[in-house]
C-alpha cells in the first residue's frame, strides 16, 4: 500500500529510488549498525545510515529565479546584525547581501540587510539552504508565513485558481465539485473548495473517464482548485515547493497533490 501511494503520479517517487530499512526507535537497531539476532536473520540490507549515504545529492536551481518560501518571521537579538527577519529555505535562485527583493502575494518591496547560514553571517545564499534573512525598508507585521520572496524582475506568480493532479486518500463522504477543503501549502493554512473534476486517472496516468460526478478513496484525478485569497503558486515541474500541496477536511488529510497549471483569477 506505501508502495502504491509513493510511485503514484501524483506523488512520483520511482520504484528504483525508494528504499525500505528497518529500524528501532527505541534501542537504535539498525540505524548505524545491525547487531540484533532477529533482525539479521531476515535482513542483509544496509542500515540507515549507509542508505542515507548512498543518496545522490539533488540538483541545485541556483540559475532559475529566486524564489524563497517564508516559513518564520522573527526580530534578532542585539548580538545579531539581523534585525527584523525572516526565515526560509531558497527553492532556486541566488541571494545576496544588498539585493533588492519583492515579496508576495503583498508585493512588499525591501533590501537584505544580512544573511545568516546555520547562525554564521554569510554574504550569499544559494538553492537548497536553509536561510535567516533580515530586511529593511518594510513593516515585518504586514508578512505571512507562506509569504515568497523573490527577484522584483522575475516575480513568482499568483493566482486563485489552478489545475492539478491529486490522489484521493480514505474519504466518508465522495468529493463532488463545491466540496470545501483547507489547503496547505508552504507553511499555510488556505481556505479552498473543488470547483471543476476533470478526469479520473489510471496507475499510468491514462484517462479514465472525463467529468467524473466525484472522487471516492483511492482516486487518481485531474481537478480545478480554486482557494479563497491569492496564493503564490508554480507548476510543479517547475518549482516543487511552491508546486505541491495537502486538502484537509474536518482535522483528516482527504487528498495531495502537484500543481500542473496555473490559471488566471476569475474576474
Amino acid at each position: 500500500m506505501l508502495s502504491e501511494f509513493l510511485e503514484s503520479r501524483a506523488i512520483g517517487f520511482k520504484s528504483q529510488n525508494v528504499t525500505y530499512v528497518p529500524v528501532s526507535g527505541l534501542t537504535g537497531e539498525n540505524l548505524v549498525q545491525s547487531s540484533a539476532e532477529e533482525l539479521v536473520a531476515w535482513y542483509q540490507g544496509s542500515t540507515l545510515l549507509e542508505a542515507i549515504d548512498a543518496l545522490e545529492p539533488p540538483s541545485r536551481r541556483i540559475d532559475a529565479p529566486l524564489r524563497l518560501s517564508i516559513t518564520d518571521l522573527f526580530k534578532s537579538d542585539v548580538r545579531s546584525q539581523l534585525g527584523s527577519s525572516c526565515a526560509g529555505r531558497m527553492d532556486s535562485g541566488t541571494l545576496h547581501v544588498g539585493d533588492r527583493v519583492a515579496i508576495l502575494p503583498g508585493l512588499e518591496l525591501a533590501t537584505v540587510k544580512a544573511l545568516e547560514l546555520n547562525g554564521k553571517p554569510v554574504e550569499w545564499s544559494f538553492a537548497g539552504e536553509n536561510v535567516d534573512v533580515g530586511i529593511t525598508g518594510l513593516d515585518i507585521t504586514t508578512l505571512s508565513i507562506g509569504d515568497v520572496v523573490c527577484d522584483p524582475q522575475h516575480m513568482v506568480r499568483m493566482s486563485t485558481r489552478f489545475e492539478a493532479e491529486i490522489i484521493v486518500f480514505d474519504v466518508t463522504t465522495p468529493i463532488c465539485i463545491g466540496h470545501p477543503t483547507s489547503l496547505f501549502t508552504q507553511g499555510c493554512e488556505k481556505g479552498a473548495s473543488f470547483s471543476k473534476l476533470i478526469a479520473t486517472l489510471g496507475k499510468a496516468g491514462e484517462v479514465v473517464q472525463k467529468k467524473p460526478r466525484f472522487l471516492t478513496s483511492g482516486a487518481k484525478a485531474i481537478v480545478e482548485i480554486t482557494v479563497e485569497h491569492p496564493l503564490c503558486l508554480e507548476e510543479y515541474k517547475t518549482n516543487r515547493t511552491l508546486g505541491r500541496f495537502m486538502l484537509r477536511t474536518s482535522g483528516h488529510t482527504i487528498a495531495c497533490g502537484q500543481i500542473t497549471k496555473v490559471k488566471a483569477p476569475k474576474k
